[in-house]
This record gives structure tokens, C-alpha cells and sequence, in this order.
């Protein structure tokens, strides 16, 4: 059975109108750091994702499909992809510069971590074994890495 193709295309335009919500809302929360946040919508992106992707298919599939879906339909799907994909692409800039922050953030604590360490004992001039800081041997330091980003 093949969906009416002004049907799909409603879909279409109710679809593209939840994922710029979505959206709008992740890039909120990582412009402030509100990771808790951005965590919570990232299924409901890819569910909405996926749903716009099943609707499209019918029109990919077989373009025939569009002819029957009246003209300002179309226009507003198409002023709503143009601001999806303005979204996805500050979204994609905004999730790697968290991704950096951090690995970074990660990276100082591994390198502080490292400097307390006492380094082996070492013969002074007296002659005694003492302890130096900033002569390190092998260090095991577990590390833990958020991947919710």
C-alpha cells in the first residue's frame, strides 16, 4: 500500500519542524555546557531521524510520487530543510568543540595527575635514598573517557 503522497509530505513538514526544535534545543545546551542535556535529546534526534528518512524514501524512490503534492507544501519543506541543515551544521561545530574541550580538560587532569607522583628514590648528595618529584617511572593511571558526546 503506497502512503498519499501529500500525507507524506505533512509528515515531512511536522518532521522537519520537531527535528528543528530538537536541534535548536542540543545546540542550546552545548553552547552552556548543559551536557545532561544534550545526552537526553541525542535519541531523540536519531529517532526523528530515522522517521524523516522512512517518509523521504517514497519521494527517492520513485520522484513520480512529488507531481500529486500541491506547490506551497514543497516550499515550506524545503525553507525547513534549509534550516535543518543550517542547524546540523552549527551542531556538528558545536559537538566537536566539545569533543576537544574534553579531551583536553581530560588530558590536563592525566598530566597533574602525573606530576604528583613521586618518581623513584634516588641517592642524594648525603647519600640517603630519598624521594624526588618530576622523576617519574611507569605510571598505571586509569583513565575514564565520557563518551556521551
Amino acid at each position: 500500500m503506497t502512503m498519499d503522497p501529500n500525507k507524506r509530505m505533512t509528515d515531512l513538514i511536522t518532521l522537519s519542524t520537531r527535528l528543528i526544535q530538537v536541534l535548536a534545543r542540543e545546540n542550546a545546551a552545548l553552547r552552556t555546557k548543559r551536557t545532561h542535556e544534550v545526552a537526553a535529546l541525542v535519541n531523540e534526534k536519531a529517532t526523528l531521524t530515522r522517521a524523516y528518512e522512512s517518509r523521504a524514501r517514497g519521494f527517492l524512490e520513485d520522484p513520480a510520487n512529488l507531481a500529486g503534492v500541491e506547490d506551497e507544501p514543497r516550499q515550506t519543506l524545503k525553507a525547513l530543510m534549509a534550516k535543518v541543515r543550517d542547524l546540523m551544521e552549527a551542531n556538528g561545530r558545536l559537538l566537536q568543540v566539545a569533543m576537544k574541550a574534553n579531551r583536553r580538560v581530560l588530558e590536563l587532569a592525566a598530566e597533574a595527575v602525573r606530576a604528583a607522583q613521586e618518581g623513584p628514590g634516588v641517592y642524594g648528595s648525603s647519600g640517603a635514598v630519598g624521594r624526588t618529584k618530576g622523576v617519574r617511572g611507569p605510571v598505571n593511571m586509569p583513565v575514564s573517557v565520557d563518551r556521551s558526546l
